[in-house]
């Protein structure tokens, strides 16, 4: 596990002893309370808040697993692009005919280097990773066009490279994304609140202990997930790297 995985599960841990200390405290709090304030009205009141502000966390929870599941989502198929345009240049290299033949390795040797790069950063940029692309442009300008045919596959392949180096860029952009810290701070500070009214209305009993603890868990392993989705290429939760094997064995094969 990386430095960053240890970070976001660090995130997400830190609401285990606010949530659960808020249920405590407001439980603590209600023995201090006067017997006034103990009553119905006032529980129905505090139990209005609590609807409230569990309404309100809800949505935002809602709303920062479906962008991280979306994001995730997107990088994936970012990748999945990226491999058959790997397999589309391959492609374009065997059609120009033997002259080309030298550069396949090329790609070849490049899709590994990608591959080997996927645990645990796929999206950071390598030179090695360039360089042999550049290669493999400076190939191609050196190859005698004879044909119309042939200047047509030169300008196919010298387009599908820089798309290439363009998609290598974005998934470096992918790797780099950072989770904005506000809306956990927010979400977690609703959720302190309803920890605490709820030990203010309730009995603590060792079962009514356990259960908050059982949902207090719950919403720690929810934002886990959501924090390691937000980086796709490291953690417990990755983007897969098959779409590249397969690429990979469709260059090899031809």
């Amino acid at each position: 596990m990386s430095w960053t995985d240890l970070g976001d599960l660090l995130h997400a841990l830190i609401a285990l002893p606010l949530l659960f200390g808020s249920f405590v405290g407001g439980a603590l709090l209600q023995r201090r309370l006067p017997e006034a304030h103990r009553g119905p009205a006032t529980h129905a009141m505090v139990r209005i808040v609590m609807d409230m502000l569990v309404t309100f966390a809800a949505i935002v929870l809602g709303l920062l697993i479906t962008s991280a599941k979306t994001s995730f989502d997107a990088t994936g198929d970012e990748v999945r692009t990226y491999a058959i345009d790997i397999i589309t240049l391959d492609q374009t290299l065997a059609s120009y005919g033997p002259d080309a033949g030298r550069l396949r390795p090329m790609l070849a040797d490049y899709t590994r280097d990608v591959i080997s790069r996927t645990d645990p950063d796929l999206g950071v940029a390598s030179l090695r990773h360039f360089g042999l692309l550049s290669r493999i442009e400076a190939g191609m300008l050196l190859l005698p066009a004879a044909t119309d045919m042939q200047h047509h596959i030169q300008d196919e392949a010298f387009g599908q490279l820089t798309r290439l180096q363009q998609e290598r860029h974005r998934l470096a952009d992918e790797a780099k994304t950072e989770t904005n810290l506000t809306f956990y701070a927010m979400l977690m500070v609703w959720l302190m609140v309803v920890y605490g009214c709820f030990g203010l209305i309730t009995e603590r009993t060792w079962l009514g202990d356990l259960i908050v603890g059982l949902s207090v868990m719950a919403i720690v392993l929810a934002v886990f997930v959501i924090l390691d989705m937000s980086t796709p290429f490291t953690g417990l939760v990755v983007v897969s790297e098959q779409p590249l094997r397969d690429a990979l064995k469709t260059i090899t094969a031809g």
